[in-house]
């Protein structure tokens, strides 16, 4: 028994001997706990460098990756050691590691700069890749429904003063005692600004802007004093909902920006063929206010639309659908209540077609088209489909054709089933459903085939409805490919507002050009059609095929020539050296004004070439005005070097 005993005290004495060998000897201290902060930057230019890679220790849970300034930011970190090492790593520089002495509950600041490997090498480079438009370009983000939608690309902010000013010295920046003027108006925070020869300075904390501005006025230092104002990307609609529960969708589909170049125009008139209108609602044009409308369910001139009796609401997830429909095409905007429109002054033609259950009689459909053209339609739009293939209905959808009338249709909601009729008719643009607030992704319901031309909005689209159970007129959230088609309808709309000669064929080419894509090459697919439908450049024409493309080096001057990309968007650029960094940058000048604006598509994408016969340099071209401040200064320098003004 002793014996026994202690052997198991030998054995308890291994196991706490061996406990104490784990944690390099800092277990005696406990855990620790601390943040870190700082910035990396290159030795070249001491500007920061995006994209590194801060790590301690090498533990992937306490890593963190430098924004487009070079800062970086760890919370939280946990270590048993008084010592950590700091890695810090990116593509073309050296890797740095350092060891630093921690205490628990502190703070650090840590800067790091990086070597740039070799620039150099022997043989030249192919750069290749494709070039695609952005999306989600964040617009209005702080819009409310209380502000004015008539926001420009450039305007005050409406929402709080400025917290800086630009300051314009009497000399130049570079050589002026900038410090003795901080000292001067009691300011501490500044920023130089080389490029614009201004000095950015913040406004002190408890003073006001008026102030400080005329404390500025009174130096002889200076020789004039503005508001830092706010840039905005586009203009936002002031409707109650838009910003809640629909500019997510907006935003993907570049509609605000397209709102900047036109809102739409009463002289165009949209056509819905559906189960009508409820035309009593607030958010919709009056019946006064319609455009020749027709009903022939009841073969009168009343298209009033019933909604779904109150059994079938959970059949039928709107019960007024187009009532629906017209809300997402032309809503009233702008007006403080509801939901934005896709196009804000359209013409509205409702044409009942389909009853309460929401079905109808292909003769009636077709006698809806034929209706439509006669009386003036410029686009219509079809939420319906068939299975069944029909000479009548053709031969309405041709007659609309044939007189320059577009017409756009739901693919289909048979879970990815062919693409329905009219859909299906070469006439027609056929409409598929986006999901999930993502251009790329395809809702489950939405059919697809070689008929299909794009996608739009789909799943979780907002929009007037009436509720035949509670009789509230409102609004409500509908899924469908008949959500879907509205958006593209709507969309011709503000084509033709802007360019009221364009054929079916055009406008079709046109939505087909420029669509967003993957940005892999993919032309065409079974379920997306030729993408995910882009409302700014299908209103500027802006295809991608007038992009210009050039490599520049570090100093930002071309060591290629400039090329534009195929109809496919890839590009392949010959004869690049051999260096890092070199920037692939990309120009769509939508007005083809030879000068930069704030409305055009720009982007860049650093690469490195440095030991490679091949590059691959793919990117997205996004809308001038959304970069930030310091990218517009980046890119505008580096276009520069294709003669842009």
């Amino acid at each position: 028994m002793l014996k026994r005993v202690a052997i198991l005290i030998l054995a308890l004495s291994i196991i706490l001997s061996l406990s104490g060998c784990f944690g390099g000897g800092g277990n005696s201290n406990g855990i620790k706990t601390f943040n870190v902060t700082g910035r990396v930057t290159s030795t070249v230019d001491g500007l920061g460098i995006s994209g590194a890679t801060v790590s301690i220790n090498d533990d992937y849970n306490f890593t963190a990756y430098t924004n487009q300034a070079g800062y970086y930011q760890l919370n939280g970190v946990t270590t048993y050691d008084s010592t950590v090492r700091i890695t810090v790593s990116k593509d073309g520089y050296e890797v740095q590691s350092k060891y630093e002495s921690v205490t628990g509950g502190s703070s650090y600041i840590w800067n790091f700069e990086l070597v740039p490997k070799s620039s150099g090498g022997e043989g030249s480079v192919l750069v290749k890749g494709w070039v695609d438009y952005g999306y989600n370009e964040s617009y209005g983000q702080t819009a409310s429904y209380s502000i004015s939608a008539h926001r420009a690309w450039a305007e005050p902010d409406m929402f709080k003063e400025p917290d800086s000013v630009i300051v314009e010295l009497a000399g130049d920046v570079r050589t002026a005692s900038v410090s003795t003027l901080m000292r001067d108006v009691n300011a501490r925070e500044y920023k130089v600004r080389d490029i614009i020869n201004r000095v950015i300075i913040t406004v002190p904390e408890g003073e006001s802007l008026d102030d400080f501005m005329a404390k500025l006025r009174e130096s002889p230092m200076v020789r004039s004093v503005e508001p830092n104002s706010i840039v905005y990307a586009a203009r936002v609609p002031n409707d109650e909902y838009y910003v809640s529960d629909q500019k997510w969708w907006l935003q993907l589909m570049n509609l605000p920006a397209a709102w900047e170049k036109t809102t739409g125009s009463s002289g165009v008139t949209i056509a819905v063929v559906d189960t009508g209108i409820r035309y009593g609602h607030l958010d919709l044009p009056s019946l006064q206010n319609l455009v020749s409308p027709r009903d022939y369910v009841d073969n009168d001139y009343d298209p009033f639309d019933l909604g779904a009796p109150s059994e079938d609401e959970k059949r039928y997830s709107v019960a007024s659908h187009g009532t629906h429909v017209a809300g997402t095409i032309g809503a009233l905007t702008n007006n403080r209540i509801g939901v934005a429109g896709v196009d804000w002054n359209v013409g509205i033609m409702p044409i009942r077609v389909l009853g309460t259950t929401g079905e109808g009689t292909i003769a009636d459909v077709a006698s809806g088209i034929i209706w439509a053209v006669d009386n003036g339609a410029d686009v219509i739009n079809l939420s319906l489909g068939s299975s069944a293939f029909s000479p009548a209905l053709q031969d309405a959808v041709r007659h609309a054709y044939n007189n320059d009338v577009v017409v756009a249709a739901a693919s289909g909601n048979d879970y990815r089933g062919p693409v329905c009729y009219p859909a299906s008719y070469s006439e027609v643009i056929a409409v598929g459903a986006a999901d999930e607030w993502n251009p790329f992704i395809v809702a489950d319901f939405s059919n697809g085939g070689d008929e299909l031309d794009l996608i739009a909005p789909g799943v979780g689209v907002y929009s007037t409805n009436y509720n035949s159970r509670t009789g509230v007129l409102g609004y409500e959230f509908a899924n469908g490919t008949s959500m879907a088609c509205p958006h593209v309808a709507g969309v011709v709309g503000l084509m033709l507002a802007e360019d009221p000669f364009l054929t079916p064929d055009e406008v079709r080419r046109i939505l087909q050009e420029t669509a967003i894509r993957p940005g892999n090459g993919q032309v065409w697919d079974t379920w997306q059609g030729y993408g995910f439908i882009n409302a700014y450049a299908a209103v500027t024409q802006a295809t991608l095929d007038k992009a210009q493309l050039v490599v520049l080096d570090e100093q930002l001057e071309p060591v290629s020539a400039v090329v534009a990309p195929g109809s496919d968007r890839g590009f392949a650029i010959y004869d690049v050296p051999q260096a890092y960094p070199l920037y692939v940058f990309g120009w769509l000048d939508v007005d083809e004004s030879g000068a930069l604006d704030v409305g055009d598509y720009t982007g860049y994408k650093e690469i490195s070439t440095v030991g490679a016969s091949e590059k691959d340099a793919s990117f997205r071209l996004k809308i001038h005005a959304t970069w930030d401040a310091g990218t517009q200064e980046f890119i505008a320098s580096g276009l520069e070097a294709m003669g842009a003004k």
